[in-house]
């Protein structure tokens, strides 16, 4: 009547159990009682069945079947048919299953998140691509999950700066500004010097002045990333003032750089996503 289903127990002594739940079993709580009521369990038994319930241990799980079947049957099941059935649920269950306790901490822990990304969504992405600092490829995962929303809320991201980046994202004037240690190959020890470098006044003052950040391979990366894009030169320009500065070609893996699509797979490369606008 008026869309509601009555609720159905697979064995009476389930209601007490699972009358929260609508006869299903949600929590490893619920069926720690369950094996203690019908199954005859002791509570120390009970617990170990929660246990191998958590670490999805079905061997360890199916050492109690003779027991619970046994008790069950003594406690007002039909059949062995009927308590191979009961237990066989409470073994499904095991596939996936968490605690109460936990339930609630999700619940509040989720509607912070929500909060802070409705009221304060710089902060709420700001603090996402900041968590994984020496994880590059969870970090990439996260941005792919979150790109659209960054777009759809318009929420200002900066590319890797020479003279703004710190290690790690940072916020500045309302923007998430990209952290230099999440460019491939540009690890902690080279960015400290970067950092005390900082600003710079064009590619050649970079490289006069940031110490161990002229490493070969490190300028190659910022500038795949796009990090010396402020200096108001293409891609290509910054390629050519870097071989005269030092004098030298940057390395083989340059020789297509005056191809939009080299540039738009290298962004890709050291930062796992396009950094890239044809000039």
């Amino acid at each position: 009547m008026n869309g509601h289903a009555r609720v159905k127990y697979d064995h009476p002594l389930f209601e007490k159990v699972l009358k929260k739940t609508y006869g299903i079993m949600v929590y490893q709580e619920q069926v720690t009682k369950i094996v203690h009521l019908l199954g005859g369990l002791s509570l120390a038994e009970s617990d170990k069945v929660r246990d191998a319930i958590k670490k999805k241990n079905k061997d360890k799980l199916l050492k109690f079947k003779n027991v619970f079947i046994k008790g069950a049957l003594k406690r007002g099941c039909k059949n062995k048919k009927e308590a191979n059935r009961i237990f066989d649920l409470i073994n499904s269950f095991s596939s996936y299953s968490f605690n109460k306790s936990h339930s609630c901490a999700y619940i509040i822990y989720s509607y912070m998140q929500m909060w802070f990304k409705v009221y304060y969504p710089i902060v709420f992405y700001y603090a996402l691509l900041k968590y994984p600092k020496k994880d590059r490829r969870k970090k990439e995962e996260i941005l792919k999950e979150i790109k659209d929303d960054i777009i759809r809320h318009d929420i200002p991201l900066k590319m890797p700066d020479v003279n703004i980046s710190k290690a790690h994202p940072i916020i500045k004037k309302d923007s998430i500004v990209w952290g230099l240690t999440d460019i491939k190959y540009v690890g902690e020890s080279y960015v400290n010097d970067i950092i005390k470098g900082q600003p710079y006044k064009s590619i050649e003052d970079y490289i006069e002045r940031s110490g161990k950040g002229k490493n070969k391979r490190v300028i190659e990366s910022l500038l795949k990333a796009g990090a010396f894009d402020r200096f108001e030169m293409s891609r290509k320009e910054q390629c050519r003032e870097i071989f005269n500065v030092l004098d030298k070609d940057i390395s083989k893996d340059f020789k297509d750089y005056k191809k939009d699509k080299f540039w738009i797979e290298k962004s890709e490369e050291v930062l796992g996503f396009v950094n890239y606008k044809r000039r």
